[in-house]
């Protein structure tokens, strides 16, 4: 759903009534792009002294609307703690072990 949909009159009626005391942020308190920027500022952070990481690939259909989806992910050890970062996820066309599915 849209960050718009807290400035609805309905969805805050909803929230009272079920979820009472809970306080709702406008739609413009939070962005994507603020959040996005914050974890790529903290994954940098992270890789900085890195010097090596094990990269690994994860496809999945998601089950209620069936899309195809494919993620990048590196995991690596800093300071003696073991950490998994996503790097990408992207809808893909199809994701079969059929070689012309890349062809697409």
């Amino acid at each position: 759903m849209p960050f718009s949909l807290v400035s609805n009159g309905g969805f805050g009626d909803f929230c009272a009534k079920y979820i009472p005391g809970v306080k709702l942020p406008c739609e413009s308190t939070l962005s994507i792009n603020d959040l996005y920027a914050v974890a790529c500022s903290k994954i940098k952070e992270l890789l900085k002294d890195v010097r090596s990481v094990c990269v690994m690939l994860d496809a999945w259909t998601d089950k209620y609307k069936a899309r195809p989806y494919v993620a990048v992910r590196v995991s690596f050890v800093r300071n003696w703690e073991f950490y998994t970062v996503t790097l990408d996820c992207q809808i893909v066309p199809k994701h079969t072990g059929d070689g012309e599915a890349l062809a697409e």
